[in-house]
């Protein structure tokens, strides 16, 4: 099979794979995507002949990862035509866009998986989870008392959102740092279905927004962001005010949310899933210019990669002006040595050394691996974007 970027002739084979696999052409988020979202130069492809067998779309966004501005492939939309399946055009195709989006200069990618199974054999590993609300409204009864006033957003809000959302986040990381383009591209296809957006202001002052949809009996919360507790309690208090309305609600929240502690019965109302997975693209790229920390002796590090021939060698890690230098060794055993997949779990601080060491997937020597724990420390991870 030969891989390649799609070209004019291969748009009603890509929209078709979508159709096929997962929104309907006449769903609205279909027509959203095709119209308002995508663009084909993102769009790589596999092919038997002139016939696109499958494809994938690399969509750009750009990541807060260790106090940098990472430029990221986010990649969506992986399918194949059902005769085209088992076969390994898939991990073809996968492979194919670690080379493409070298090229292009991402170093790190993200996706979605709908198979775990099938990805994390090829060191997409999980590098977010997140906290899984479903309850009562009666369960946010005690939540009264917050801050503030709710009314519905616009457009007009895009400024006022955001410096609510750079206040939420500010001490998460591995979020998306978002254009103004993608504050439209969130407004036009969360209300597509009917979605609400609110925002809720203390005198002239933004603290807190949802965006929230009512569905049936339940009300789904796509996005829910405040500056502090009290901000958070007056938009809770909000969703408890639907109880005459819905007999669900149901959020996502970051891993460090307390709101778990305050509720009644949180048995089996919280659940803690994973979201995300991640893949360093290339080593040497995702390295460079890191804020270094703790001892400044070098660190020899060697990579496991089966898919990138570019990774799949030792690294020397070294400090230059407070920031990291990387110089690719080929072969060599190293002082640690973890497989690519590991690594990015380290790179968005998912996990910690120790915990990889543990666990088998992370091996050296003890000063070493002290020092790559020291220079890559856990994080709060948090993302909430899904296209």
């Amino acid at each position: 099979m030969e891989y390649r970027m799609a070209g004019p002739a291969d748009q009603a084979a890509i929209q078709w794979l979508w159709d096929y696999c997962f929104e309907r052409e006449s769903d609205p988020f279909y027509q959203w995507y095709f119209s308002q979202y995508y663009a084909l130069d993102r769009v790589l492809g596999g092919y038997d002949g002139d016939q696109m067998d499958c494809c994938l779309h690399l969509n750009p966004y750009t990541l807060e990862l260790r106090g940098r501005a990472v430029p990221v492939s986010y990649i969506v939309g992986v399918a194949t035509r059902p005769e085209a399946r088992r076969g390994g055009a898939v991990r073809g195709l996968l492979q194919a866009s670690l080379g493409e989006m070298r090229r292009r200069e991402i170093a790190v990618s993200i996706l979605m998986p709908s198979a775990v199974g099938f990805y994390r054999p090829l060191h997409w590993e999980f590098c977010y989870h997140r906290l899984v609300y479903k309850l009562s409204p009666m369960d946010l009864k005690g939540f009264q008392g917050g801050p503030g006033r709710m009314r519905p957003a616009t457009m007009d809000d895009f400024g006022r959102m955001q410096a609510i959302y750079r206040t939420f986040l500010a001490e998460k990381h591995g979020y998306v740092l978002r254009s103004f383009a993608n504050w439209q591209q969130l407004f036009e296809e969360h209300t597509l279905g009917g979605g609400r957006i609110y925002i809720l202001e203390e005198g002239a002052a933004p603290i807190g927004y949802l965006f929230y949809a009512l569905q049936g009996s339940t009300l789904v919360v796509r996005e829910m962001a405040f500056v502090d507790g009290a901000a958070q309690t007056s938009l809770l208090q909000f969703l408890h005010n639907h109880r005459s309305q819905v007999e669900h609600i149901e959020w996502n929240a970051a891993i460090d949310d307390d709101v778990l502690f305050s509720l009644p019965n949180p048995k089996g109302q919280v659940l803690l899933e994973p979201m995300m997975t991640g893949r360093i693209v290339d080593v040497a790229a995702a390295f460079t210019g890191l804020p270094w920390s703790g001892s400044t002796a070098p660190i020899r590090l060697r990579v496991d990669d089966p898919l990138a021939p570019w990774n799949d060698q030792l690294f020397l890690l070294e400090e230059q002006d407070g920031c990291v230098t990387v110089t690719p060794c080929g072969e060599g055993t190293g002082d640690v040595r973890c497989s690519i997949g590991a690594l990015t779990q380290l790179l968005f601080g998912r996990l910690s050394v120790e915990e990889l060491h543990r666990a088998g997937r992370c091996q050296g020597e003890a000063i070493a691996m002290a020092a790559l724990s020291t220079l890559l420390p856990p994080m709060i991870n948090y993302i909430n974007e899904y296209y």
